[in-house]
């Protein structure tokens, strides 16, 4: 996984994981902001993080945020 990363996506929105998993990288958790949003959290790639973007774009969700932070390998050297 040599781009991968954990990205974080706010949207707007409360998500179920059932509305998106069809369509979503392994792994995806779903945690509710409040009342009126939800963050998304995924270990990916960038085809997989655009994959599920596109889709939740797709579906009418709006994107409030995105933060991508590195993916820390646990290989030995």
């Amino acid at each position: 996984m040599g781009d991968a990363g954990i990205y974080y996506i706010r949207v707007r929105g409360l998500l179920a994981a059932g509305d998106i998993e069809p369509f979503s990288p392994p792994g995806l958790h779903i945690a509710p902001l409040g009342e009126e949003g939800s963050l998304l959290s995924v270990c990916t790639d960038q085809a997989g993080v655009i994959g599920l973007i596109r889709s939740l774009h797709g579906m009418g969700i709006i994107l409030q945020a995105l933060e991508r932070q590195e993916f820390e390998s646990r290989e030995t050297e």
